[in-house]
C-alpha cells in the first residue's frame, strides 16, 4: 500500500507487485545492469552517492530502532 498524499485521511493506493523481488532476484538483475553499464558506457542505475545515502539511511534506522527498546 502507498500513502501518496499529504492528507493523512486519504485512502492508500494499492501497488502492483506482481514481479518477483527480493535479494535472490534483485542481485542478479543489478549485476547485469552494472555490467551492461560498463560494457556500453551508460550511466549505472545508482551512483556511489546513492549507495552512500542508502547505507546512511539504514544505519540511522538501525540506530533509531535500537533506542526504541
Amino acid at each position: 500500500w502507498l500513502h501518496n498524499s499529504g492528507d493523512r485521511d486519504a485512502p492508500p493506493e494499492a501497488i502492483d507487485v506482481s514481479e518477483q523481488t527480493g535479494h535472490a532476484f534483485d542481485v542478479p538483475k543489478q549485476t547485469r545492469a552494472f555490467l551492461n553499464a560498463i560494457k556500453i558506457g551508460s550511466q549505472p542505475a545508482a551512483t556511489a552517492q546513492d549507495g552512500y545515502a542508502s547505507v546512511a539511511l539504514c544505519l540511522a534506522v538501525e540506530e533509531a530502532l535500537s533506542r526504541a527498546d
